[in-house]
């Protein structure tokens, strides 16, 4: 969220925003049969679209730090690329390889800008909704230790209202226990008459995306825990070291 740290590091606010991201998101999705959304990257946006040709995306995938975030379409990822070191942007003048990174950035959002601008004239809501997306964190940074604050997913209320979402308003709102923030029934799987009776289910559909996507990595990291230990049992290497001396014994017979 570019935004949210001009706002809260310089006190810069944006007006009229136009979220390319946004656009892509209902390019590629119907926004009315959808409860959440994968976001995509710079990159896969450029390859889908046939904007960079193959040798380039490969070249830009390669040069990729595996801790940026790859769901950026701002020019410059302070993160970044893996042989740039995120420090030297406070530098003046700036080094070689951070000019020709930002240089490079900038041409591709050019490519995404001049594909989609003339596809955001589809969407009425767009500006709303962008303007809705840049200040979801206005009054507060986002921590970025939080999973439900940084994840590839659009969150829930961006995307603008139909009639029929917005007649359940008189239902009010029901606090997330995951990104914390309070919410609509549409935004929710469980009906709000049923709220106290599902604690469990308290999660708006991109926070149960979030626990989904963490319960499967927790699962894969407790079996190459589990290959692991096997790996290195003790009694797995005394009968490799077993079986290494039969097989010289029978070498030297």
């Amino acid at each position: 969220m570019g935004y949210s740290e001009l706002w809260h590091r310089y006190s810069i606010r944006l007006d009229n925003v136009l979220d390319l991201q946004l656009v892509y998101l209902h390019e590629r999705f119907d926004t009315s049969q959808r409860k959440s959304f994968p976001l995509s990257g710079k990159i896969t946006a450029l390859k889908e679209r046939n904007l960079i040709s193959p040798a380039e995306v490969e070249v830009e995938l390669d040069s990729i730090s595996p801790s940026s975030s790859f769901v950026s379409f701002t020019f410059i990822d302070l993160i970044g690329r893996h042989d740039i070191d995120p420090k030297d942007w406070s530098k003046r003048p700036l080094p070689q390889a951070h000019l020709d990174y930002a240089a490079a950035q900038l041409s591709h959002l050019r490519l995404l800008t001049t594909s989609l601008l003339p596809a955001s004239s589809k969407f009425p809501n767009i500006l709303r909704e962008s303007k809705r997306y840049i200040e979801l964190y206005h009054h507060s940074r986002r921590d970025l230790k939080n999973p439900y604050q940084t994840h590839n997913y659009l969150p829930q209320g961006i995307i603008e209202r139909s009639e029929a979402e917005r007649s359940l308003k008189q239902l009010g709102t029901r606090h997330c226990k995951g990104c914390e923030r309070d919410l609509y029934q549409e935004s929710f799987a469980v009906e709000f008459r049923r709220w106290l009776r599902n604690p469990e289910k308290q999660y708006c559909y991109t926070c149960q995306k979030v626990n989904v996507r963490r319960s499967r990595t927790r699962k894969f990291l407790d079996v190459l825990e589990l290959v692991r230990s096997r790996t290195s049992s003790p009694s797995l290497e005394v009968s490799s070291i077993k079986s290494g001396n039969k097989k010289g014994g029978s070498i030297i017979a």
